[in-house]
């Protein structure tokens, strides 16, 4: 199977997502895959340099450019919003999601109450408070899956998802007696952001010697004022640092899974962290504290037992240890490869479906959809219709008057096996060209079976048909029993008439009144939701979308879902 590991960050950077990829990359070449890992040059604060990444990876070639065209079989995708969209994927796709996109609602107000610690965190996550959720609904839909590496986070738009945890090597941590260091030692082994809890890390070490205790603390990176930098650490130096110090301090207020936490508890070693959802779901026997105060108070205390009480000190140790074989990387990885494997599976049978829609010779008229809508507001309206009739999209889909290709390729990463239909040969030779299976044909004699799709969609069509009542009637006959149809068009309102004469419209010859449109589809769909629209006449070339409103008494559109 041909695997592309992908990620709109570049892999310099060394992060936990970074090291994760390359991990997984080299056990999926290990297992016999064919696998290629991508990255965009982009990302902040390089650790390491492009060759060191290229010597992490056995046997496995890492790209690393600007412009990315990847074919493959499926794709894992370190999902970052937008910015994944740079890589050209064709090929099923999945999104790993390794940052907390969807932030608790604690953390966004802690975030956005501390503008001058935070930085440029602040305006990140202000950012994310007002666009991501909407953004995010749109754009996972885009992906056919979406791996989790933790659970009870909401993912909108998706119905296929894997929660697999993040895994860790063993036996490559070494169950020996390390010594410790002679004198106390609390480790922070995080990135020295705000929201991974340096600044409250500093501020703790500054109140411990303060207090005149004769602590050390480390920080891996550069140190800083009462704090010692121990530099760059490959993965043995910093198991061997884990192992030697005493309890490790990871204040994050941010996560899905903590890879630092599996790593620390793998070594045996305390860890004291905030009690968010993604920490509590790890399930270890650690401590958790939510200010300052209650960082020092359960720092005392592992000092307390490791001075005072060594025999219990070193019993936790060792149940933490115990505690980190459920990560262990033969019990979860092979989870992960299935989850490739099953998602790989469903291109492989992509053709056989679409041979079994039985088509003929396909016979011409006049039908055609002149695409004025964009890729997002096709999303929206898809939405809308499934989740009004309660249904999921997927499995074989028509799309009549498919134009350029738009609306079936949107299908097709959304996981239908979409087959397009249009009048005009320069459109449908487009849709070859994407590689989408394209028909020439009339949407009033469809030249398939009775009963071939579950999906019919049609944007913005039957207004240009002389009689749209016979365009319904096919779509029901080629629906299977509980099928579902989706179509978009104009109804009669004095604002489409003066848009249509301004810009010269002379193809619409079918615009219904909302009451006659209704009443049609009532009598070939006994099951029909409908929202009428006014679509304000702004252009969508200035905004890149469409501005409207949901309303009965000024639509000039409507969406209308149907099931047979």
């Amino acid at each position: 199977m041909k695997i592309a590991v992908c990620s709109p960050i570049s892999l310099t950077n060394f992060s936990g997502a970074a090291r994760f990829l390359i991990d997984a990359a080299n056990l999926l070449s290990y297992r016999g895959h064919d696998v290629d890992v991508y990255a965009l040059p982009f990302g902040p604060n390089k650790t390491i340099s492009l060759r060191e990444v290229q010597n992490l990876l056995s046997g496995v070639t890492y790209h690393e450019s600007r412009g990315i065209s990847i074919r493959t079989d499926v794709a894992y995708v370190n999902y970052t919003p937008i910015m994944w969209r740079r890589m050209k994927i064709r090929g099923k796709k999945i999104a790993g999601l390794h940052t907390p996109l969807i932030l608790p609602r604690q953390h966004l107000v802690k975030t956005l109450m501390h503008p001058h610690d935070a930085g440029y965190e602040w305006y990140t996550k202000t950012l994310g408070f007002a666009v991501l959720p909407p953004l995010l609904k749109v754009d996972l839909m885009l992906f056919d899956a979406v791996h989790i590496p933790t659970t009870g986070f909401r993912v909108f738009g998706q119905n296929r998802i894997y929660e697999i945890p993040l895994w860790i090597n063993i036996d490559e941590i070494p169950n020996r007696n390390i010594p410790k260091f002679e004198k106390f030692t609390v480790l922070f082994a995080g990135r020295k952001t705000w929201e991974k809890g340096w600044s409250t890390f500093r501020e703790i070490s500054a109140r411990l010697i303060r207090m005149g205790y004769d602590f050390d603390f480390l920080c891996t990176g550069e140190g800083t004022d009462g704090v010692n930098g121990l530099g760059f650490l490959n993965d043995r130096e910093l198991y061997d640092v884990y192992q030697r110090s005493h309890v490790v301090v990871y204040p994050s207020i941010a996560d899905v899974f903590s890879l630092l936490i599996l790593e620390t508890a793998s070594c045996g070693v305390p860890v004291i962290t905030t009690p968010i959802d993604a920490h509590i779901n790890q399930r270890f026997p650690i401590l958790y504290a939510k200010s300052p105060e209650e960082f020092i108070e359960s720092i005392l205390h592992v000092h307390s037992l490791w001075k005072d009480r060594p025999d219990e000190y070193r019993f936790w140790c060792q149940n933490l240890r115990n505690s980190a074989r459920k990560f262990d990387v033969k019990k979860i990885f092979p989870r992960f490869e299935r989850m490739l494997q099953e998602t790989a599976s469903d291109a492989q049978s992509r053709s056989e479906q679409k041979e079994s829609a039985g088509w003929v010779e396909p016979r011409l008229a006049f039908c055609h959809n002149s695409e004025k809508t964009s890729r997002i507001q096709r999303m929206k309206e898809l939405e809308w219709a499934a989740r009004g009739l309660n249904r999921n999209l997927k499995g074989l889909t028509l799309d009549i008057g498919g134009g350029k290709g738009y609306v079936a390729s949107l299908l097709e990463e959304l996981g239908c096996n979409t087959i397009g239909l249009d009048i005009k040969p320069s459109f449908v030779k487009h849709m070859v060209k994407l590689g989408l299976p394209a028909v020439l044909a009339d949407a009033r004699r469809l030249p398939f079976r009775s009963s071939t799709f579950d999906q019919v969609t049609c944007f913005e069509m039957i207004e240009h048909v002389d009689k749209p009542e016979e365009v319904l009637k096919e779509i029901k006959r080629v629906l299977k029993d509980d099928g579902l149809a989706v179509l978009t068009t104009p109804i009669v309102n004095p604002i489409n008439s003066v848009i249509d004469f301004a810009r010269g419209e002379r193809t619409h010859i079918s615009v219904m009144r909302l009451s006659e449109l209704l009443r049609i589809m009532q009598e070939h769909f006994p099951r029909i939701t409908h929202k009428p629209i006014m679509v304000l006449p702004i252009p969508p070339s200035l905004f890149s979308r469409y501005f409207w409103f949901e309303t009965r008494n000024f639509a000039n559109h409507i969406w209308v879902g149907c099931e047979k």
